[in-house]
């Protein structure tokens, strides 16, 4: 059987979105990534999640989902990631292998799907992922692909999703780690009034910002954290966090970051 590329979403209006993101998870227990356990950040933030009141209708988890891609190192995701009781929606990273990711990530509640559609609202996910680069970029398949979709009938709202940043957010080492052809994306997207928002994960830090209509979501990391406006890689010494967002029939986002209580670094 074929790996699912749409899923469907049941709703009371609103639908409820935890985001997580660079997760980084590693093949061998114990070890970890910038010092920090992230299986065990991990399995913190997805116990948070746990415990919403309501909870969430679905978990996106938008990239650099493991550090090394192996199939140990995605065993051990899917292994957390099955706690949660909802479907869960993967989009790959720089550190990820977009194919092996899609081999061992659709199981149970767990999917790689290109679509998730509502009554109201539909979220693309995006593959930004480049072999061998740090930065991303959208292939000339990605790119008709997101604007055959955008040209359907649809949902009337949309929310977009990809792993690399497609704005510039005023870090000098990150930008240069950017989405490389975000005015490609921009040009697709900034006619669609359809498009109410796009997140992504990669920096490691909070970022929300608008672009004309457009909000824009940058979120922190479920295990290590940088600085944001810095020429070079700094180290913050904030906690893990995931975004919760709502998305409402009316197009209206309201979102926030959470961050944990306890920093596990």
């Amino acid at each position: 059987m074929g790996i699912p590329q749409t899923i469907s979403l049941t709703d009371d209006g609103v639908i409820r979105v935890a985001q997580i993101t660079d997760t980084h998870i590693l093949e061998a227990p114990g070890d970890a990534f910038m010092g920090v356990d992230t299986h065990a950040s991990l399995a913190a933030v997805i116990a948070a999640i746990g415990k919403l009141k309501p909870g969430p209708n679905l978990v996106l988890v938008t990239g650099d989902l493991v550090h090394d891609p192996s199939a140990a190192a995605y065993r051990r995701l899917a292994a957390l990631l099955g706690e949660l009781q909802t479907p869960v929606c993967c989009l790959p990273g720089n550190h990820d292998d977009p194919t092996l990711m899609r081999e061992l990530l659709n199981l149970g509640f767990i999917n790689t799907p290109r679509l998730v559609n509502s009554k109201a609202w539909q979220i693309l996910l995006l593959d930004s992922h480049l072999t061998g680069r740090h930065s991303g970029r959208l292939s000339a398949s990605e790119l008709g692909f997101l604007s055959t979709t955008l040209n359907e009938d649809s949902p009337s709202n949309r929310l977009i999703a990809l792993h690399h940043h497609p704005t510039r957010i005023d870090c000098v080492w990150m930008d240069n780690m950017m989405l490389e052809n975000a005015a490609e994306f921009w040009t697709v997207v900034e006619c669609r009034p359809s498009v109410r928002g796009v997140v992504w994960g990669h920096i490691h830090q909070e970022y929300q910002g608008r672009r004309g209509d457009i909000n824009l979501y940058g979120t922190p990391s479920t295990c290590a954290q940088f600085k944001p406006s810095t020429l070079l890689p700094v180290r913050d010494d904030l906690p893990p966090a995931y975004r919760l967002l709502e998305l409402h029939p009316d197009g209206r986002i309201e979102t926030s970051v959470r961050w944990l209580d306890v920093c596990l670094i």
